[in-house]
């Protein structure tokens, strides 16, 4: 459970987060940022998300447009030069179906 060690005037650089239990790590964080989010709050979301997804791996997807749009411009380069799809795979660890989408638009 967090317990915080920061005073409300803390920052988020500040923070002291879990590098094992992404629970801790985010609420530490949230403790951090937002002086009204008080450890008891923290504690009752921790107890109320553990009981929801203990035991799971939850998917944690990166936001849409993050990084992806020069990624996708790279991806479309290398296709233009000739790179083989198979290839272009592996460096962008990106599905073949996938791949055919960002050449395509």
């Amino acid at each position: 459970m967090v317990t915080p060690t920061h005073s409300k005037a803390a920052t988020p650089a500040a923070h002291a987060g879990s590098e094992n239990d992404i629970i801790e790590d985010m609420l530490s964080l949230v403790l951090a940022m937002a002086p009204g989010f008080t450890a008891e709050l923290a504690k009752q979301a921790d107890k109320q998300i553990r009981a929801k997804w203990a035991g799971d791996r939850p998917y944690i997807a990166r936001r849409s447009g993050e990084g992806s749009s020069e990624r996708n411009a790279q991806i479309k380069a290398d296709y233009l030069r000739g790179e083989r799809i198979a290839l272009l795979e592996r460096r962008y660890k990106v599905s073949r179906s996938r791949l055919w989408q960002i050449i395509k638009s």
